[in-house]
């Protein structure tokens, strides 16, 4: 057998594993084929690595530029990275909008379609990072649509397109029941798209549609966590004066729902239980009180009467 030597350094210390010959000097890997003769084979993870790290510095320093380019780089040898798909194209769509030229609306469409693949190509290993990431795209959607170009309701439908497309691709994770522990936050984000149509203004079709998934998206988050209800369509109602204004400016956090969580909902549901306890040992303590020869009407009084204003309270924390 003829020795085989290695492409990246010329070395002949080569040994045979499962699936390569591992050159034993600098690591590269080979293919040996049927006529003896191997080719190098690139482990191009530690540049995948390196890419994904200065993309994602990029980013948190709002150099687009730079941030299309890594992410492009990591998509290259990762299509199935979801961050890669998504911010590759975010970035390109963050780019034009700061040049505003005739490449802006082809960069918006892109991104838009783009955003529907995410689910499509990501096989989620580690949930709670990718509802992080979700959270993530959710909040710069909303950061690169938040304010009108007066002059070109185009890219104001374009902007609308990208929300309707993250709304569609939050709807297929929850239907794909894998997120079952994370619906709130899910709905959360579906809510704040949903809104955000709104604020751009629609016809009359188009709002009926959008509040009636509002309406839906609301229910389901009802049905999930009875805290949360839906104060109504009136503020929804009442911004269509407000968009009205040559001067609005969208406001991507602000709330036009006003879901009402019946103050805290975590810290009602803990003072609930505790007084629920505390209940329940006065009751315990008057069954026992009442078995004792020593028990009198005095005593009546004095765990009764606090055991009426615990049942009070526990009435108005439910409420």
């Amino acid at each position: 057998m003829k020795r085989l030597i290695c492409e990246s350094c010329g070395s002949t210390n080569i040994i045979r594993t499962d699936e390569y010959y591992v050159c034993q000097n600098c690591g590269t890997k080979h293919i040996n084929d049927s006529d003896n003769k191997t080719t190098a084979v690139i482990d191009m993870s530690p540049f995948k690595d390196n890419a994904l790290i200065n993309a994602r510095r990029a980013r948190s320093i709002e150099d687009w530029e730079e941030a299309e380019r890594y992410y492009d780089a990591v998509e290259m040898y990762s299509p199935q990275n979801a961050e890669a798909v998504f911010y590759s194209a975010y970035a390109k769509a963050k780019t034009a909008l700061m040049v505003y030229d005739y490449g802006t609306k082809d960069a918006l469409r892109i991104f838009a379609r783009d955003i529907g693949f995410i689910d499509e190509k990501y096989t989620p290993t580690d949930i709670d990072a990718h509802i992080s990431l979700l959270e993530d795209m959710s909040k710069d959607i909303r950061i690169l649509c938040e304010r009108r170009i007066l002059d070109d309701e185009s890219i104001i439908d374009l902007f609308k397109a990208i929300h309707k497309a993250f709304c569609l691709m939050l709807g297929h994770i929850i239907d794909s029941r894998q997120y079952d522990r994370y619906l709130a936050r899910l709905y959360s984000m579906q809510v704040k798209h949903l809104e955000a149509m709104i604020r751009y203004g629609l016809d009359a079709a188009e709002r009926s549609e959008i509040l009636e998934k509002l309406e839906a998206v609301h229910q389901n988050w009802h049905r999930i966590d009875p805290m949360h209800s839906f104060s109504g369509f009136d503020a929804y109602n009442a911004q269509s004066a407000e968009d009205s204004s040559e001067d609005y400016v969208y406001t991507p956090d602000k709330d036009l729902s006003a879901p009402k969580t019946e103050g805290a909902p975590k810290n009602t549901r803990f003072a609930t239980i505790v007084f629920s306890i505390i209940l329940v040992i006065y009751i315990f303590l008057l069954f026992a009180s009442i078995a004792s020869e020593a028990f009198n009407s005095a005593d009546m009084v004095f765990y009764v009467f606090p055991g009426l204003i615990l049942l009070i309270i526990i009435a108005n924390l439910k409420t």
